[in-house]
């Protein structure tokens, strides 16, 4: 029969040996790892504390191949530390968020009536910390208050809020539509002749114009539509896909022609000439 201090050796050994077998699994900070689509993305950069016996990681909580560490990550997925034996028992969980280019649409027009007035403030790209360039890598950010050019790409790319890293850019054509209000004549006089009457597009003002009944109406009237006399419409400036958001007011004059009457002859004498 064994004594009481065999017995409390034995007990202590099995501890310190349980307890030595739990403290070699590796250990994992952050069971979200988030990396950006440019970093180094393997198996190998999942990062954890190797605590004596290795560090393994698996596809599920019960396979028993490790993964190759030069295997890609894939984002979304979870994986699973064990120690590089395998033996821990119950695997940390650690789920990879690959973080690629901010969103937003690929063309974006900006309408404004002054040029300067277009900016980067204007362009609309959602992520964290987005940043533009003029180039779809390397370079300097630039300023947010920057003028836009007409018919150039800018990229656009956004950081980690957990690591800092930055990603691939994001590519935006852009379109900027100068739409100052129209200039014209804001009194205009057409003469009425009997069967053609003067219509909207006879109106006249610079630039490619819309004409409407009046200041606020949405809908533009047809080039067609007969003019009114002492009726104002009202012109705004294109430049697809902007419009003016101020219209020129232009108010009609129709004068009727004097009508000269018929055609015909008349037979004069010699004599007659005088009193004619």
């Amino acid at each position: 029969m064994k004594s009481p201090k065999s017995i409390l050796f034995i007990i202590t050994t099995s501890f310190l040996l349980c307890f030595k077998s739990f403290a070699q699994c590796p250990s994992v900070a952050d069971t979200v790892q988030t990396f950006c689509d440019l970093d180094s993305l393997l198996i190998s950069d999942l990062q954890a504390t190797d605590e004596g016996a290795g560090v393994a990681w698996f596809e599920t909580p019960s396979s028993t191949v490790p993964l190759n560490g030069s295997e890609s990550l894939i984002n979304g997925q979870t994986y699973y530390l064990d120690n590089a034996a395998g033996t821990c028992g119950t695997r940390e969980a650690v789920l990879v968020n690959i973080l690629g280019p901010p969103t937003g649409l690929n063309f974006q027009g900006v309408c404004v009536e002054n040029a300067l007035e277009a900016t980067l403030e204007d362009l609309e790209a959602f992520g964290n910390d987005v940043q533009w360039y003029l180039t779809p890598s390397g370079g300097t950010a630039l300023n947010i208050t920057t003028v836009l050019t007409d018919n150039t790409i800018y990229y656009a790319d956004q950081s980690s809020p957990f690591t800092g890293c930055r990603t691939s850019r994001l590519s935006v054509f852009v379109n900027v539509g100068i739409v100052d209000v129209p200039i014209g004549d804001s009194l205009q006089e057409f003469c009425v002749i009997d069967g053609n009457t003067p219509t909207v597009g006879d109106l006249v003002a610079s630039g490619i114009n819309n004409w409407y009944l009046s200041f606020s109406s949405a809908s533009p009237l047809d080039l067609s539509t007969p003019l009114i006399d002492g009726q104002t419409y009202f012109a705004t400036s294109l430049d697809p896909p902007c419009e003016s958001d101020n219209r020129l007011a232009v108010t009609v004059n129709l004068i009727q022609q004097v009508n000269p009457g018929e055609d015909g002859t008349i037979d004069l004498c010699q004599d007659d000439t005088a009193s004619v």
